[in-house]
């Protein structure tokens, strides 16, 4: 928590982990608030202003922690909790004339996107018919993994969770080997924000397709998330859809329809007609709890 003057100049920086209320003191000229969640320990040491703790950059790897603090979990699968989500509230205006305790409320929105692959299901029809496809692994693939501005949600970076000795440190975006899908257990990732429509971050199905002759070879299916031009956008919140783009503090469920053979390498560009995606967009869910300074 940063508490700041009308100058945006911190009067009060105060760290702690939430076990119920908590007691902070300051000064009267302290008419600003900022509260960050899930982040490492001393990350804004040093940071005397507003726009300085908007600019401390947060690695996507301490997602794979329980607590945002570490980044213990990136070298293993599917390590991200939704207890390590980096989040920020707003600047809040702290008013003194009401006496010399406050109780103010702040909402904290989360720094990162849900990405879920909900469902896979099988078309194989004309060319394809007697065609079969087992995946046997899902990951991200160009996903942002360093956050360098808070307020303006600007990023950099461009990691992948393949199972490859080149990714081992981004493992906790991947879902490593698998052998079977199951709708009741979707595979999710969460991922910074990425406006980029020539870089995009892409939800990838690679697995292992057998032709009708018993041929058989690995195939990627590299889905955009969030874009038209895989298939259908359903969306119940009007900013970033069918554009490629993703928003933080936001969902993004896949089911996806494979009716035909993929690509040769992750980095190669699907052909749509062979993949169905339907994408359901909407925002996370608001929870409330009491905190009193």
């Amino acid at each position: 928590m940063g508490l700041f003057n009308t100058n945006d100049k911190l009067v009060t920086l105060y760290e702690y982990d939430y076990k119920g209320d908590e007691k902070v003191p300051t000064r009267t000229d302290a008419v600003k608030m900022l509260v960050f969640a899930n982040v490492p320990t001393g990350a804004f040491v040093g940071k005397y202003t507003v726009s300085d703790f908007y600019t401390v950059a947060q690695d996507l790897g301490y997602t794979s922690s329980v607590d945002g603090k570490t980044k213990t979990g990136v070298t293993s699968f599917n390590s991200q909790s939704m207890k390590s989500l980096p989040m920020m509230s707003d600047v809040k205006t702290l008013n003194w004339g009401s006496g010399t305790t406050l109780n103010p409320t702040v909402t904290l929105n989360r720094m990162v996107a849900r990405v879920a692959l909900t469902n896979i299901t099988y078309n194989f029809t004309g060319s394809y018919t007697g065609c079969t496809f087992a995946p046997t692994e899902i990951f991200m693939y160009n996903a942002s993994n360093s956050l360098t501005n808070w307020n303006t949600k600007s990023v950099s970076g461009s990691v992948s969770g393949e199972n490859i000795p080149a990714n081992a440190n981004t493992a906790y975006l991947g879902s490593g080997t698998i052998s079977s899908f199951s709708s009741s257990s979707p595979y999710y990732f969460y991922v910074f924000p990425n406006s980029s429509t020539t870089v995009p971050t892409k939800l990838v199905i690679k697995g292992t397709f057998t032709t009708k002759s018993g041929t058989t070879y690995t195939t990627y299916y590299p889905i955009t998330v969030n874009s038209s031009a895989t298939g259908n956008i359903i969306s119940t919140v009007t900013g970033g859809t069918g554009d490629s783009k993703i928003l933080s503090n936001t969902t993004y469920g896949l089911a996806v329809t494979i009716s035909g053979t993929g690509v040769n390498s992750v980095s190669d560009e699907l052909t749509a007609t062979n993949v169905t995606v339907t994408t359901s967009v909407d925002g996370y869910t608001n929870a409330t709890t009491a905190e009193h300074f």
